[in-house]
């Protein structure tokens, strides 16, 4: 997912876009930043790393957020913020309480399709996704591969762009789904799981043009 920030110089303005997933630790150094430059002009919008990555190559943005690795070739310089796993995301309304790694495994084996199956109401297991060149998608991939599971053989119901729609689907009990661990956690309405046998995660970046001067005010909010 991505996000935008905007940066003049001269100004106070800060322009950024990146992931969605990276959303939340972005919110959060927004409030840092304004406690500091109260006058700051911060516009946060969604978008995607590849958008991030595209937009800080381009010029158009300061500073990208991106979540999965970049080119060896990429003109961009990154500077790392941490961690963010995928874990596995139901709705809390579900009936479901709780579900080993030997039934998460089936479900996305495909060899469990109804929530009967491992406790809940009758009703068809859906498996939702990000787009295709998401960076969580890319990430949730190599996890289910790790357990085990391949993405070509799950039932994908819904392959949706955008993080907040996906949670809201799954909030709204239109199925299960993998997705970033900062943007599931302290969410309301989601129950969620590890993937069995999954690593820490994908490193979240920043990112900027090592060929393009970068203003004072991105530099500072960097």
């Amino acid at each position: 997912g991505a996000l935008i920030i905007s940066a003049d110089a001269g100004s106070s303005k800060v322009q950024v876009a990146g992931s969605t997933s990276v959303q939340p630790v972005a919110e959060k150094l927004v409030e840092v930043y304004k406690e500091s430059h109260p006058d700051a002009q911060i516009n946060v919008q969604g978008g995607g790393s590849s958008v991030g990555i595209k937009s800080a190559e381009d010029g158009s943005a300061d500073i990208g957020m991106c979540s999965k690795a970049l080119d060896n070739n990429s003109s961009l310089q990154q500077y790392e913020l941490g961690k963010d796993g995928i874990v596995i995301a139901i709705n809390t309304q579900n009936q479901v309480s709780d579900l080993s790694d030997e039934q998460l495994q089936g479900i996305f084996s495909g060899k469990i399709t109804n929530w009967n199956q491992v406790g809940g109401s009758d009703g068809e297991i859906n498996v939702i996704t990000r787009e295709e060149g998401s960076g969580t998608r890319k990430e949730a991939e190599k996890q289910l591969k790790n357990a085990g599971i391949s993405m070509e053989t799950l039932d994908i119901v819904a392959s949706i762009a955008n993080q907040e729609t996906i949670k809201k689907s799954v909030k709204q009990g239109m199925g299960i789904t993998v997705l970033s661990r900062l943007a599931a956690e302290d969410e309301d309405g989601l129950l969620i799981f590890p993937i069995p046998g999954a690593d820490e995660g994908r490193d979240i970046n920043l990112v900027y043009n090592k060929n393009y001067q970068m203003t004072r005010s991105a530099d500072r909010f960097i």
